[in-house]
């Protein structure tokens, strides 16, 4: 029945990353008013993802330690960029939204990375640990490129 749905593994994903993109949407629309601080925003959605890993542990240990082409990694970036980029799109007011863009990417590959450093490394999973991390390294993008 798999293949009544799906045409391989990567299909499969691909309609989980967008059920995860929409259900951080759906979580952050609710939790987070986005007018408040871009840094905030952005450490929502992260709580999100990291809620979604810690109930899903031992499945995305297995996604990511097993993810040789970098296909798994790419789409959540992917996803994950474009929901931050539309809720700031609507919410704020940029010179040049292209560099906000580019910032997002940035930052959101980067703890992807890390995640995935964990998992390859063996690391012990703690929330509250990697969010406090991001809220260090992560800059304020709450002033820079507004018009």
């Amino acid at each position: 029945t798999f293949y009544d749905h799906f045409n391989d593994k990567y299909e499969l994903f691909e309609s989980y990353v967008v059920y995860v993109g929409k259900l951080c949407d759906e979580r952050v629309s609710i939790s987070v008013d986005s007018k408040d601080s871009i840094n905030e925003l952005f450490i929502e959605y992260m709580k999100i993802l990291l809620d979604e890993i810690e109930s899903n542990f031992e499945q995305y240990k297995v996604i990511f330690i097993n993810n040789y082409n970098s296909y798994i990694k790419k789409s959540l970036v992917d996803i994950f960029t474009k929901s931050i980029m539309s809720k700031l799109e609507d919410d704020f007011k940029f010179n040049d939204l292209s560099i906000v863009n580019l910032g997002v990417y940035f930052y959101v590959s980067g703890a992807i990375s890390m995640i995935e450093y964990g998992f390859y490394n063996n690391l012990p999973f703690d929330k509250e640990k990697i969010l406090g991390l991001f809220n260090k390294i992560i800059p304020k993008f709450d002033n820079y490129n507004r018009k």
